[in-house]
């Protein structure tokens, strides 16, 4: 049997290593998804088209303007879409009252920060099927809308 002081010595040093990496997970955290509020999010973007994904109806250019009306431009076959918009920080989406676009921009974090993107299925969130999930990002052109 190994001496106590061998044993809590063992133990003192397991709780520091757990107490160090749970604050190591916390910062991950918290740094891979930071709130982000509407004023931050409101801006000018332009689609990013992907080589092999079809991008269906999913608008060319959208603005998010500050006081909470977003343009959609550029989608085929349609004059531009005006809508109302707000932000959901807790779900890090795009809300808006026609569920045609509703939760249909969100913020994705990813290893070189977050941005935004555009699920490319029109159908509503709650009807869409897990096959149908394909995005596409949004670059920022503007960081707030004219």
């Amino acid at each position: 049997m190994p001496p106590v002081s061998t044993a809590t010595d063992f133990r003192l040093r397991f709780g520091v290593m757990v107490a160090l990496l749970a604050l190591l997970g916390a910062w991950a955290v918290h740094t891979a998804w930071p709130t982000v509020h509407q004023a931050e999010v409101a801006g000018t973007y332009q689609r990013r088209t992907p080589l092999v994904l079809p991008v269906g109806n999913t608008p060319e250019r959208i603005v998010l303007h500050p006081d909470g009306n977003m343009d959609l431009i550029g989608i085929p076959g349609t004059d531009t879409v005006h809508e109302r918009w707000w932000w959901d920080a807790q779900e890090r989406v795009v809300r808006t009252g026609n569920p045609a676009w509703d939760r249909r921009i969100r913020l994705r974090s990813t290893m070189l920060g977050t941005r935004l993107c555009m699920r490319i299925c029109d159908t509503p969130v709650l009807l869409d099927q897990e096959e149908r999930d394909e995005e596409v990002d949004l670059v920022r052109t503007t960081s707030a809308a004219p």
